[in-house]
């Protein structure tokens, strides 16, 4: 911690472990799959690491970088909620191995994309709070 911040919230600190725990893994299964002679990299994840560490060490640009990236996550939740419910055969998701599409179980869709949207609207609330912003300085409380 640098001195004269405030110490990070819990829930800032839980933010970056999950950070740091998806991007870990996702990383790891992204460097595995070149084993397999196949380039799978999962840019999300290797930023999400990155940006975890920087949560971590008071960076305001991780900060910047894991508000907007759930904002994107969000309205992309939202997009694709949209055209499962208007084009329902035209997406299919995939979690682990098991795929599915909004025209063979809308209702299952629906509790995923739900449960993803509440996920990164959760993680926009906690790091948009004004105790968490305190925690990290812009460049003019630096220089003070």
């Amino acid at each position: 911690m640098q001195k004269g911040l405030p110490p990070l919230p819990l829930s800032a600190k839980v933010v970056a472990a999950v950070c740091l725990a998806y991007g870990g893994s996702f990383t790891a299964l992204s460097l595995m799959s070149l084993l397999t002679r196949q380039i799978s990299i999962d840019f999300l994840a290797v930023a999400s690491l990155i940006a975890g560490v920087g949560l971590l060490r008071h960076s305001r640009a991780s900060l910047v970088v894991l508000i907007w990236g759930r904002r994107l996550m969000l309205a992309a939740t939202l997009c694709i909620a949209a055209v499962m419910l208007f084009r329902p055969g035209l997406i299919s998701l995939r979690l682990g191995t098991t795929t599915f599409s909004g025209a063979a179980d809308p209702a299952f869709a629906a509790e995923v994309l739900l449960g993803f949207g509440l996920v990164f609207g959760l993680i926009h609330w906690v790091l948009t709070r004004p105790k968490v912003g305190l925690a990290f300085p812009s460049k003019s409380d630096r220089s003070m």
